[in-house]
């Protein structure tokens, strides 16, 4: 990227999965940087371009889609691009609830509706922001599915998030447990917790669930 300073973890990132990686990572954002993309014209038609709708990112659209259609995702590992970072870049401005509506929209095809061992439930690693935004961004059915949240913070752990089951004000309210981290022990779940800042979360998966396989019983949603 130019200049070479430029959002060094997302780069960083981007650089170092692997094949698998850019499949089971693929919700935290668009594992392939959309400038670099190289695809055949039969990939476009049948997808069918990009979306016309301007206030999320088309790149994601057509990620997904492109994948949702049996698509199929490899990096060249050797730098063929340079990437120009500035304060005007459109990427910048998309409005974040748009760009998470989207992810967690492609989330709920792919997994909630696409593997069967999700059907039954699953917990969410996090209990802040970004954990709260993910699951407020699911459709009721999606968040109906939703067992627990676990977090590492003392103050959070025993309390509960509430999410909304229905549309209108009186609709009834779920009332979601916060558990703690090291509670994590089965089930599918997803990590709403930046994977830069950790938090004991690669740990905790570790040893509290070794035989979790990434892209298949947990995804990195942030």
């Amino acid at each position: 990227r130019t200049p070479e300073d430029a959002t060094p973890r997302y780069t960083s990132w981007l650089n170092e999965m692997t094949d698998e990686q850019l499949m089971s990572q693929r919700f935290r954002e668009v594992s392939l940087l959309h400038p670099t993309w190289l695809y055949h014209r039969r990939i476009w038609e049948r997808v069918g371009g990009y979306t016309e709708d301007t206030a999320v990112g088309e790149d994601i659209v057509f990620f997904h889609r492109h994948l949702e259609s049996s698509g199929l995702l490899h990096r060249v590992p050797r730098p063929l691009l340079t990437y120009r970072c500035h304060p005007g870049q459109r990427s910048w401005r998309l409005p974040r609830r748009a760009v998470q509506d989207a992810k967690a929209a492609a989330f709920e095809r792919q997994v909630l509706q696409g593997l069967a061992s999700w059907r039954d439930g699953f917990s969410v690693v996090g209990a802040g922001r970004d954990a709260r935004d993910f699951a407020k961004s699911l459709s009721f059915a999606g968040r109906a599915l939703i067992t627990a949240f676990h977090d590492v913070d003392p103050k959070k752990i025993g309390r509960t998030v509430a999410l909304s089951m229905g549309p209108g004000e009186g609709e009834s309210m779920k009332q979601i447990p916060i558990l703690a981290q090291g509670e994590l022990r089965r089930g599918p779940f997803v990590v709403c917790v930046a994977l830069g800042r950790g938090y004991g979360v690669r740990r905790i998966i570790s040893q509290g669930r070794p035989d979790a396989c990434e892209g298949l019983d947990y995804f990195h949603l942030v």
